[in-house]
């Protein structure tokens, strides 16, 4: 876990970093942009294992989301999520849980208005996730790693500060395990 904790500390400031550097070469409007997002997502925790693909699914998850506009059509954001619900699966007799107890990242945002109050974004960035696997059968295995985090998602203004928005998000991809999931959430401009 202290390793999780160092490469955190490391993106985290690395972010910072970029956001200072942005800041410093946009006018003074930048720092007048930040937004939070919350959403809720079911999520699946898929392994490929001896030839074959197992999916843990009916896992919840929360997550939060806290960016800035850099630009018009770019955001720098800061991540974080964790189940509120184990994802689990059965193979015959064999019954497994996972525990997707956090992922922490950093994404850019490009993004574009498609119509009136709707917006088409992409988000790509790092994230380090840490799962529990509970089998019934053998030992409990954890997996802490980072990888890159991808996806896509729109928006829909309900106010000048109040959205609607919806994505998918591949949050960890390693060989051979895949965190994703659709997420439905609010977003708060400030």
């Amino acid at each position: 876990m202290k390793n999780v904790s160092s490469k955190f500390t490391v993106l985290l400031g690395l972010l910072l970093a970029a956001l200072g550097g942005v800041a410093q070469a946009q006018s003074k409007d930048f720092l007048s942009n930040p937004y939070l997002e919350v959403g809720y997502m079911p999520w699946s925790y898929t392994e490929a294992y001896s030839g074959q693909t197992y999916t843990w699914g009916s896992g919840g998850a929360v997550r939060v989301i806290f960016g800035m506009d850099v630009h018009d059509n770019l955001a720098l954001e800061g991540l974080y999520a964790t189940d509120v619900t184990d994802a689990t699966v059965t193979v015959g007799s064999y019954g497994s849980s996972a525990n997707w107890a956090s992922t922490y990242g950093v994404y850019a945002k490009p993004n574009i208005d498609v119509a009136k109050d709707v917006n088409l974004f992409a988000r790509v960035g790092y994230g380090i996730s840490s799962i529990t696997l509970t089998p019934t059968s053998t030992s409990t295995r954890q997996l802490s790693s980072g990888s890159i985090s991808y996806g896509l998602g729109a928006s829909y203004k309900i106010t000048k500060s109040v959205s609607i928005n919806g994505d998918y998000m591949v949050y960890y991809q390693g060989s051979p395990s895949v965190v994703s999931g659709y997420t439905l959430g609010l977003g708060f401009n400030f």
